[in-house]
C-alpha cells in the first residue's frame, strides 16, 4: 500500500508522536515530550497541507530566484546563502494555528490537536532583509510572501514568535498572528 508506506516514511525519524491524520500527514508531540529547552527534531510536530514533499537529494545544488520588484534579480544557491550573507540564529516557537482545537466548545472541524502542535526550534540562516538589500528592493515593492524572523507575514497554519524565557515549563501558548497587509 503506497499510502501507508508514505505515512511510515513521514514519521520514521520521529520519537513518540501521536498520529492525528494520515492524509495529509499530521502528528503532534505528547505534552510530556515538550520539556526540552529546544525541541529535538525527532519530537517536533508534523503538519502538512498536502502530500509529503519529495526528499531533498542534493541540498547544496538547490537554487532559488529573487526577482520582481528588485533592481538586481538574483539566483542563489544554498552555498551562496551560506557564504555571501551573515548567518543569524534565532530560537523561535512554531505553533500550529489549530493547537488546542480538541478543547473547543462547540467542537471545531479539523485535526483534533491537543497541546502538542508546538515546538521551540533554533533557526539559522541568512536574513531575508540582507538578501533583499543585495537585490535592491524597489521603493514600490509592498510585501513579500516569504516568512522571516525579522518580517513576519500572514500565515494560515502556524505562528512564529520568540521563544519565551522558561518555555520548557510553559504548557500552553497563546497563538499570535502577523500580517503584512490585506
Amino acid at each position: 500500500m503506497q499510502h501507508r508506506r508514505e505515512v511510515r516514511e513521514g514519521l520514521e525519524d520521529k520519537d513518540g508522536l501521536s498520529l492525528l491524520g494520515d492524509m495529509p500527514l499530521v502528528a503532534e508531540t505528547p505534552e510530556e515530550l515538550l520539556d526540552d529547552e529546544t525541541t529535538p527534531i525527532a519530537r517536533f510536530f508534523v503538519r502538512n497541507n498536502g502530500l509529503l514533499p519529495e526528499p531533498v537529494v542534493d541540498a547544496e545544488g538547490w537554487t532559488f530566484t529573487v526577482d520582481g520588484e528588485v533592481e538586481r534579480p538574483l539566483s542563489l544557491s544554498l552555498a551562496d546563502l551560506k557564504s555571501r550573507f551573515p548567518q543569524k540564529t534565532f530560537r523561535m516557537v512554531l505553533e500550529c494555528g489549530g493547537n488546542g482545537r480538541s478543547f473547543f466548545e462547540p467542537k471545531a472541524e479539523g485535526n483534533p490537536w491537543t497541546n502538542g502542535g508546538v515546538g521551540c526550534a533554533e533557526w539559522t540562516g541568512a536574513s531575508l532583509s540582507d538578501v533583499l538589500r543585495e537585490a535592491g528592493l524597489k521603493e514600490r515593492a509592498l510585501s513579500s510572501p516569504a516568512i522571516s524572523a525579522q518580517i513576519p507575514t500572514s500565515m494560515e497554519a502556524a505562528s512564529i514568535r520568540p521563544c519565551p524565557a522558561g518555555c520548557r515549563s510553559q504548557r500552553r501558548w497563546k497563538s499570535t498572528r502577523f500580517s503584512s497587509g490585506p
